[in-house]
């Protein structure tokens, strides 16, 4: 009997200790952009105005010499070469690109992107285009 007792003590000794201190949660100091991540949002941004701008020479001047357009249908168009004619044709028909959301990692650009024409919404998604060595390499 003294032993059930003492278990019993036990348990109600530890239901009333207090609760062990937790220590405050650890935060995780925000990390500035690389300088890489920086430029590489910085050479969409400029591509996506001389676009907008209807600078196609300007905009071509960004793009890798191998880049790949992949129109949101999911056609593909490698190389200046093919690119061109098809933002010639885009821009001749009034789209405009409109990025917002815009976050860079290294080479990696994620943004969100709408693609209007005459102010009315022809697509809308997310995106990711990729940096290398100051010219884009792949676009949506």
């Amino acid at each position: 009997m003294n032993a059930i007792r003492f278990v019993l003590l036990l348990g109600l000794l530890a239901a009333c200790a207090p609760a062990p201190a937790q220590s405050p949660p650890t935060s995780v100091p925000a990390q500035a952009p690389t300088a890489a991540a920086q430029d590489a949002a910085a050479v969409l941004t400029g591509f996506v105005n001389a676009y907008n701008a209807k600078d196609l020479d300007t905009a071509m001047g960004l793009l890798a010499d191998d880049a790949v357009y992949t129109v949101f249908t999911g056609v593909q168009y490698k190389g200046k070469d093919e690119i061109r004619p098809v933002f010639q044709n885009d821009v001749s028909r009034g789209t405009q690109w409109e990025i917002s959301n815009i976050k860079a990692a290294g080479d990696k650009v994620t943004y969100h992107m709408k693609i209007l024409r005459f102010g009315g919404l022809v697509a809308e998604f997310d995106s990711e285009t990729r940096v290398q060595d100051g010219k884009i390499k792949s676009l949506p």
